[in-house]
């Protein structure tokens, strides 16, 4: 196990400089600067700003800059929100972003493995069409459609929940069920398939030849190999979950960095743009870690490949 973990640690520092290298170039190279803008300023104050932010010097001065203070954890000060550091404006927007992701995460997980479990066990009855339906339903309907029509069910309607804002736990339920419903969709339809292929293994039938009651053989014996697709899926999951929480943060005026993220592209914020792009490949690839730890216990051949 410990051969196992060392090398996937070990292989998430060559990913990460690739992720990094690819991301400086090409944010250097695109069209456009930080201090373009329909009003044109003086060349001297032009010069002075570049100056300031290094952007005098040769990319590949400016690439080694940044990677020398990215390994400190100083992602650099942004250009375009004035006097604040990226790493301040991560701290007070991904709290929001993490606790909306961690809700729709679970959310996805519970209802997701919930629907395919009862697909499975009662396969071409009734509850088996009907949590298929629901997750054809989840998958069609994207989360900008969906928030809104919460919103009005829910909060304009029932007033069960806030429409909007930030500050309490009834706050995160329907951003989180809004961006979690899609992927709820596709957990259950993994978890159907996993389990049904593991249902009609040969020692499910010998654990129900022993006596076993059919929950038992669910939980102890169809249930782990069963859900190793889901595993499989979590790492693209939490990705899309949590960098993809843009339009939902919108909708429901999340305080979380989303919004950062997009304008900082938009403004040409080049610190803001790579702080942003380091923080969220190493949390995404730490998550892709643990994911991994996850899938060597649930099957142990992974981990003596």
């Amino acid at each position: 196990m410990r051969r196992f973990l060392l090398r996937r640690v070990l292989s998430l520092i060559p990913t990460m400089l690739v992720i990094v290298t690819i991301a400086f170039v090409l944010v250097r190279v695109a069209p456009g600067g930080p201090f373009d803008s329909e009003k044109a300023i003086p060349p001297e104050v032009k010069a002075d700003l570049e100056k300031k932010y290094g952007l005098d010097q040769s990319i590949p001065v400016q690439y080694l800059s940044f990677l020398k203070n990215a390994i400190r954890g100083d992602l650099g000060i942004s250009m375009k929100y004035q006097g604040r550091t990226v790493n301040e404006i991560i701290a007070d927007g991904f709290p929001a972003t993490l606790a909306v992701g961690s809700f729709a995460l679970i959310w996805a997980l519970l209802i997701g493995i919930s629907a395919g479990v009862i697909g499975a066990v009662r396969q071409n009855t009734a509850w088996d069409y009907g949590a298929m339906g629901f997750a054809m339903l989840g998958i069609s309907i994207p989360s900008f459609v969906l928030g809104p029509l919460l919103v009005l069910v829910f909060a304009l309607t029932f007033f069960w929940f806030p429409p909007a804002g930030w500050g309490t736990w009834r706050h995160l339920v329907l951003p989180g069920v809004a961006l979690g419903t899609v992927y709820a969709a596709y957990v259950a339809r993994l978890t159907r398939g996993g389990l049904l292929e593991i249902v009609r293994q040969d020692f499910v039938r010998t654990a129900r030849a022993k006596g076993l009651s059919e929950r038992i053989v669910i939980w102890r014996h169809v249930l782990k190999g069963g859900l190793l697709p889901v595993v499989s899926f979590l790492g693209p999951m939490i990705a899309a979950l949590f960098t993809g929480s843009v339009v939902v943060e919108k909708i429901f005026a999340t305080p979380g960095t989303g919004s950062y993220f997009v304008d900082s592209a938009l403004n040409r914020d080049l610190t803001l743009t790579m702080g942003m792009v380091v923080f969220y490949s190493a949390f995404l690839l730490l998550a892709n870690l643990a994911v991994d730890i996850a899938y060597g216990f649930l099957d142990p051949r992974v981990r003596h490949e």
